[in-house]
């Protein structure tokens, strides 16, 4: 992250941030005097494009869910005289230009249209999501939450599983249960991979019957991710195997 003043006598440059302590105090001394800071995050080339789609996965859940507590009823209906000033939650946030666009675009009779056909097609769906109004990003925020610190993410397949089961956690469309049975332990960082194949290996060596592998994954075998148990019992087998074998 960089910053710098509207008359550039606080100079923040990115490599000078390692004096963490000696800037904190120019920035409150720059405040203190009134000076306007200027702060930008500055995201790497390689993580440009994700933290984009997350914003806007984000953007979108904030809208749906500004529409839904603010211009709609209980019955989920649009209200005949929504607010025109934005919600005092939200009055630092939004303007009252941003707000009066976001309603008259809510209110439009051809939006309402498209999002009445959007809820018709959802209603089909093969593989109907179960999350009520919260979006995919609100519900891995929650999941997270509940897994505890030491989850950053949840792997797709997990979280396109979790909105698509009842409140008990139980999956009760045959169509999802179909797709699920088909999914394998996926791998949650970049230096496991090796270790999942030889993984998969072990599993089609030991479960495998007739020489074909199954379409529905190994139901004994199947679970979100590997345990660090599962790990360390592949290394072990190859540390076995090398030195028996090798040496």
């Amino acid at each position: 992250m960089t910053s710098h003043s509207e008359d550039n006598n606080l100079p923040l440059e990115e490599a000078k941030w390692k004096k963490g302590v000696v800037i904190m105090k120019k920035i409150i001394r720059a405040r203190s005097e009134g000076r306007k800071l200027d702060l930008t995050f500055n995201v790497d080339t390689c993580r440009k494009n994700y933290v984009l789609k997350e914003a806007g996965k984000l953007l979108r859940t904030f809208r749906t869910n500004l529409a839904n507590t603010y211009l709609k009823d209980e019955n989920g209906n649009y209200i005949e005289n929504p607010p025109t000033e934005p919600p005092e939650k939200y009055a630092s946030m939004i303007s009252e230009d941003v707000w009066k666009d976001f309603v008259a675009k809510r209110m439009d009779t051809s939006f309402q249209e498209k999002s009445l056909k959007n809820k018709e097609r959802a209603s089909h769906s093969k593989y109907p999501y179960r999350g009520s109004r919260k979006g995919y990003a609100r519900i891995e925020q929650e999941m997270i939450k509940e897994l505890g610190s030491n989850v950053s993410n949840i792997p797709r397949q997990e979280l396109w599983k979790h909105a698509r089961v009842n409140k008990a956690g139980e999956i009760e469309n045959e169509d999802v249960q179909q797709v699920w049975n088909k999914c394998c332990p996926k791998q949650s960082n970049g230096h496991d991979c090796g270790y999942y194949i030889c993984r998969y290996m072990k599993e089609i060596v030991t479960y495998c019957e007739g020489g074909t592998i199954p379409i529905d994954y190994f139901p004994s075998c199947r679970c979100q991710q590997y345990s660090d148990n599962q790990i360390i019992e592949v290394r072990e087998d190859w540390c076995f195997y090398l030195i028996s074998k090798c040496l």
